[in-house]
């Protein structure tokens, strides 16, 4: 049982991100996101070293073992670039031999399907076999799926020690924290300030502009009277903040406000997807693990199944104290709704009340997610080797 993994290129004795251009990656991979073909170093080579799980690296001239993979690594999935043409003449000799197989590994939450779909067109255009490669993605409705985002955020966050659960009195009811504007996300900001959820509470919205397009909001923001309006007149005065973060430092895993968390009663999750890139599925990132490494119960903003996905990976979602029927409305819209009434019963009941409650599961998610993640890596390689099972 051990991971091989084949590159192309060392740099004092480390893989070089295979297919990326030359630069400067001594620091950060970072410059590589920007850089064609938007390929970057797979996390999953940490994950291995930090959690003990047997990894060996070879080189594309060295004899390396059967089973072995030339892995690949997306900053974000461009539909226009021919992976499979960009491999060098070497791999693609072994890819034809049978040699070597190619794993693609992609941290995002873009529907799989699409990808998994673009990426076989472009093997049987290359002339490969059909089954010299595979997909792991972190969007659940992959065929393997692989969690990244709990791994990295238990690794970028490593230096804070995690949050100790109290009972003492808090001042605030709620944290809602969003960086990025995605027009859902307005959508849900706006309809709970005015029906006065974050009166008392933590929330952000940032201007960080991702180019959402207004027609891809999930939910139907004219369902509620006034709703687009306000929406509209809400956006005319961000970035709204409640602490002093740049927002550079906003987007570093590494980052914490403490009194986020212990400060506040519940955490309402406003995920990177509310439907998962129309793909069936979820995607779970630093978002949901934030609250649940610093010992806070949650509700989720996310795409349908988000919940059953957690529990799934043994974290416990409150089930006996907030309702969780949420999370098995497909329909975007009818789940908003349902989240939104949600949080105003949590609030009539009493959200310290409701925290309290939360005490036991609270815990064992702290502990689940501070443990090591051998067994997650182990199932993943388990899902690439034996696929069958």
């Amino acid at each position: 049982m051990q991971f091989n993994l084949v590159f192309d290129q060392f740099e004092n004795n480390y893989p070089y991100p295979n297919l990326a251009q030359h630069v400067d990656t001594s620091s950060s991979d970072q410059a590589l996101w920007s850089i064609y073909p938007y390929v970057v170093q797979s996390r999953l080579l940490k994950f291995c070293q930090t959690h003990r799980f047997p990894v060996k690296f070879w080189s594309t001239n060295k004899d390396f073992p059967p089973h072995s993979w030339y892995i690949v690594a997306f900053a974000y999935y461009h539909f226009d670039i021919d992976y499979f043409d960009l491999l060098p003449n070497q791999v693609k000799t072994l890819l034809q031999n049978q040699k070597i197989k190619l794993l693609f590994y992609y941290h995002e939450g873009d529907n799989p399907y699409r990808i998994q779909q673009d990426l076989l067109a472009k093997c049987v255009g290359n002339q490969f076999d059909a089954h010299c490669w595979q997909l792991v993605s972190a969007n659940s409705a992959a065929t393997t799926h692989f969690n990244d985002h709990e791994l990295f955020y238990w690794q970028a966050n490593a230096r804070h020690p995690a949050l100790t659960w109290h009972s003492q009195p808090r001042d605030k009811e709620f944290t809602a924290l969003n960086r990025v504007h995605k027009w859902w996300r307005a959508t849900a900001m706006v309809d709970l300030y005015r029906a006065g959820v974050l009166a008392n509470s933590y929330w952000s919205y940032g201007g960080v502009d991702n180019n959402d397009q207004f027609d891809d909001n999930p939910i139907e923001i004219d369902s509620v009277d006034g709703l687009r309006q306000q929406v509209c007149d809400f956006l005319e005065h961000i970035p709204y903040v409640c602490d002093a973060l740049t927002l550079d430092d906003q987007n570093r895993h590494g980052t914490l406000v403490p009194e986020h968390f212990s400060n506040s009663y519940l955490h309402v999750v406003l995920e990177t997807f509310f439907d998962a890139d129309q793909s069936g599925g979820s995607f779970l990132t630093e978002k949901t693990f934030k609250p649940i490494k610093h010992a806070q119960p949650f509700v989720l903003v996310a795409p349908a199944g988000s919940l059953q996905l957690l529990r799934d990976l043994g974290y416990r979602t409150f089930d006996a104290v907030i309702d969780p029927s949420y999370d098995a409305i497909v329909n975007n819209t009818q789940r908003w709704q349902c989240i939104r009434e949600l949080l105003l019963q949590i609030q009539t009941q009493g959200v310290e009340t409701i925290s309290r409650a939360c005490a036991e599961d609270v815990i064992h998610n702290q502990q689940h997610f501070l443990s090591t993640k051998f067994d997650r890596i182990h199932q993943l390689y388990k899902n690439l080797h034996e696929p069958s099972q």
